[in-house]
């Protein structure tokens, strides 16, 4: 049989330092990926949450696939790696976002396009 809880303030266990629930619902990540795009585009083993796919859309671009959708065409996104020898970058299009893809740019320092051995790629914002 399923439970429910509800409560509409959390406390930690004083009494003290309460948060609203709707904040900690709001500012969880609702999406995440690890990924390379070095000689292959591809998801590091099973890092990776609320992704149904990956596509190399061409040098330093991966477009993601949300298996849930987000409840908006435009939501915040982060990303991290790439090599740190050549210096890194990355970068979305206005263009490049619907409630359930977004697409990466990867690139050098200059903004030139390349691509890397790890990134991982964080979705922050309301599902649907």
């Amino acid at each position: 049989m399923a439970s429910e809880l509800r409560v509409n303030t959390l406390k930690d266990a004083s009494g003290n330092n309460s948060i609203a629930t709707s904040t900690v619902a709001s500012g969880t990540i609702k999406a995440y990926v690890c990924y390379t795009t070095s000689s292959t585009t591809a998801i590091h083993g099973s890092e990776s949450f609320n992704h149904s796919s990956l596509n190399d859309e061409g040098t330093g671009q991966t477009k993601f696939t949300m298996a849930s959708p987000m409840s908006a065409a435009k939501f915040s996104l982060s990303d991290s790696g790439g090599d740190a020898g050549a210096g890194y970058a990355s970068w979305v299009q206005e263009d490049e976002f619907s409630s359930t893809t977004y697409e990466f740019n990867l690139g050098n320092s200059s903004f030139n396009s390349q691509d890397g051995n790890y990134h991982a790629g964080q979705v922050i914002g309301d599902l649907a």
